[in-house]
């Protein structure tokens, strides 16, 4: 996804109208090492598509009432809640706290939730015990993302984590 986003900035089109301009084919190659491109270069444009509906301006778009941007999001062809959710926390500084497999991941092994909850579930639990913070949000999400890629990984390196002492997987893990 780095590697697609250095690409298309390079080809000066880090911009909603340079976007929308261009040629499928031609965002489909500057993408094309995030994988999936062809199906990426669909939805960004149907997003890109949906801002125009909208006045033509994100920033104006997100600003709107939380719900009804959100569900506006939700309705658009390839974003769901995890995206709209990132869409509205990172691009909008709204407060809509982003569940991904990281933080389900966390969130299970350290005993805040089971496994199986839901995304509006997860999404409640942490929210209802963070301050109602954008910038919080956004540093809260961006650690839980460091946690998962450095030890809270598929097969956990636990011995190591800064968390191990507060988390029920890393404890039974280091009993073993």
């Amino acid at each position: 996804v780095e590697r697609a986003i250095a690409s298309v900035h390079a080809a000066g089109a880090m911009d909603e109208a340079a976007l929308r301009a261009m040629p499928i084919r031609r965002l489909q190659r500057l993408i094309r090492s995030s994988g999936f491109f062809r199906d990426k270069s669909r939805k960004l444009k149907a997003f890109l598509e949906a801002i125009g509906e909208r006045g033509g301006s994100l920033t104006r778009w997100l600003s709107g009432e939380l719900s009804r941007v959100r569900g506006e999001l939700l309705e658009v062809k390839g974003v769901g809640p995890e995206t709209a959710d990132y869409i509205l926390l990172y691009a909008g500084a709204r407060r809509a706290f982003v569940v991904d497999a990281y933080t389900l991941r966390i969130g299970s092994r350290i005993g805040w939730f089971p496994a199986d909850t839901a995304y509006r579930d997860a999404q409640a639990w942490l929210a209802a015990r963070l301050p109602r913070s954008v910038t919080v949000y956004q540093e809260f999400h961006a650690l839980l993302v460091a946690l998962a890629k450095h030890y809270c990984r598929p097969v956990a390196v636990c011995v190591a984590c800064p968390l191990l002492a507060g988390c029920r997987h890393g404890r039974s893990i280091a009993k073993r």
